[in-house]
């Protein structure tokens, strides 16, 4: 079974329910698409979307991630010749995180039962108010997409057993939270899948742009700060809020470091 309607996926799946308990199909590849809730400020029902997934790994599914990077080879028409590669596994242990997200965006606090608030260096940065992905956990199945992302669904295991990789995440499942801001050593993407390298390298493009059309903007008692200064360290705070690195001529060590103390202490919002 193939689903594909635009966020409406698990209004499908609901009527679906004696297909699934008879077992009579053994294969689904359907979108999976939270970002059409999250953009129309639907918090209080976005729970549809993870509680879809975990039914089907009730139902006996193994679920899949299928990523942009193979999807497009089916997409723009290239052929796919070599033998299809694992697959990140979607476990229970990961949606678990896509809830505690939904309950925080919801209720407009990071869990306000009992997570600690951010660190006071990382409000003076801004870094407490941000959107999705950046306020996304690390281990959630939505830290590795941005708006939309599509799913294999299987319980034939002559056609999963060999695909099976490991769990989905930015951060792995069994590494502490409070390890690290960021992801262990190797791990190329951000919050929201995108490759680090690229989205620096991009705000370095832009960081060039606005200096050259800087505009000053007076605050009174001597103080005043440009266009280009202000833009800039939003970008910045995105670049550390999606949790990738700071790299050499991006002035992003002050926000790298306020988010690796802090986690480090325990001083953020995110539990395990």
């Amino acid at each position: 079974m193939k689903i594909d309607v635009e966020g409406y996926e698990p209004d499908v799946l609901a009527t679906a329910t004696g297909l699934l308990a008879a077992r009579a199909i053994d294969n689904i590849v359907l979108e999976y698409s939270p970002g059409v809730y999250e953009r129309a400020d639907r918090w209080s029902e976005l729970w549809v979307y993870p509680r879809m997934l975990l039914n089907l790994l009730n139902a006996g599914y193994k679920l899949m991630h299928l990523d942009d990077g193979f999807t497009r080879v089916w997409s723009d028409g290239r052929a796919v010749t070599n033998a299809l590669p694992k697959f990140r596994q979607i476990l229970m242990e990961n949606l678990m995180y896509d809830l505690w997200d939904i309950e925080t965006f919801d209720t407009g606090y990071l869990n306000p039962a009992k997570a600690n608030p951010f660190c006071q260096a990382m409000i003076d940065l801004h870094m407490d108010n941000q959107g999705v992905p950046e306020r996304l956990h690390p281990k959630s199945v939505h830290s590795m997409f941005s708006h939309n992302t599509n799913v294999w669904a299987s319980r034939d295991a002559k056609a999963y057993g060999h695909l099976l990789g490991q769990p989905v995440g930015v951060f792995p499942l069994d590494v502490p939270i409070t390890s690290s801001w960021f992801p262990p050593p190797g791990t190329q993407i951000g919050l929201g899948a995108i490759p680090c390298t690229d989205l620096a390298d991009d705000m370095l493009r832009q960081m060039s742009d606005l200096q050259d059309g800087n505009i000053t903007i007076e605050h009174g008692m001597n103080e005043s700060t440009t266009v280009a200064e202000s833009e800039i360290d939003v970008m910045m705070t995105v670049l550390i809020g999606r949790r990738c690195r700071c790299i050499k001529n991006l002035p992003c060590k002050r926000h790298e470091a306020a988010a690796e103390s802090c986690a480090r202490a325990g001083q953020t919002p995110y539990l395990d």
